[in-house]
């Protein structure tokens, strides 16, 4: 589902124009990213967790030329869904 679609059943199902349907998107896009960057974890119900890891550096190998390379340490995103959705999936 890409980022329109979101916002056309959005729309829909608030009943309200695009344009609002998008900034309420945008604004809950914004406040997500905002909490993750100050290393707060968000928790959405029914969804999962969302949270900043650290991958610890390593020593990887390029599969076309078989080189050794090391790959940086870095922070990434995890989401840990919710029982609801792995039962809802399941």
């Amino acid at each position: 589902m890409t980022k329109a679609e979101l916002v056309e059943v959005i729309s829909q199902k608030m009943n309200c124009p695009k344009t609002d349907a998008t900034e309420a998107f945008d604004t809950l896009v914004d406040a997500i990213t905002e909490a993750l960057v100050n290393g707060e974890s968000v928790n959405l119900t029914g969804i999962g967790a969302i949270k900043i890891v650290e991958r610890q550096a390593r020593t990887a190998r390029n599969p076309r030329t078989g080189e050794t390379i090391q790959v940086p340490a870095k922070k990434t995103v995890k989401l840990t869904p919710s029982s609801v959705l792995k039962n809802k999936l399941n």
